[in-house]
């Protein structure tokens, strides 16, 4: 018998995702904005679930360009699943940073199929370093026989 030891919960080398996210809205934001949305989960407070990462730190982390990263953040605010705050510096008064709060599921709102179409239209960018095919696909009877698919 092979000997191994599962992670330990009781570590706080961990943390949380709704299941709910992952069976419903991973589908509507594809893996870019799942990651990012992981990456809100990964730096979230348990007790207060607020986190204020930068927006370039999680693009750092995560491969991506700051823009995708704050396109993602917007999207996630119209569903609900995040609420985002400034905080202003009491000497400048400029603003330093945003909070974002990870919203209990009760608030969200849920995507419908012609969402989740528009989404795969208009917002996934790729990662910055995203390799590109040397190969050219064309449209041939073998490889689109329905042009639904």
């Amino acid at each position: 018998m092979e000997d191994f030891k599962v992670r330990d919960m009781r570590n706080k080398g961990w943390f949380f995702v709704d299941d709910e996210y992952i069976n419903g809205y991973a589908n509507l934001f594809g893996a870019v904005g799942t990651a990012i949305y992981v990456s809100l989960c990964r730096h979230a407070d348990n007790d207060t679930q607020k986190c204020f990462p930068a927006q370039e730190l999680i693009a750092k982390e995560l491969n991506l360009h700051r823009e995708t990263v704050s396109k993602y953040l917007h999207l996630f605010q119209r569903y609900e699943l995040i609420k985002v705050t400034r905080k202003k510096d009491e000497k400048t008064k400029r603003w330093k940073s945003n909070i974002y709060w990870l919203l209990d599921k009760e608030h969200w709102v849920k995507p419908t199929h012609v969402e989740i179409t528009d989404m795969d239209k208009k917002h996934k960018k790729p990662c910055r370093n995203e390799p590109k095919s040397h190969v050219e696909q064309t449209d041939n009877k073998d490889t689109h026989k329905d042009k639904d698919t």
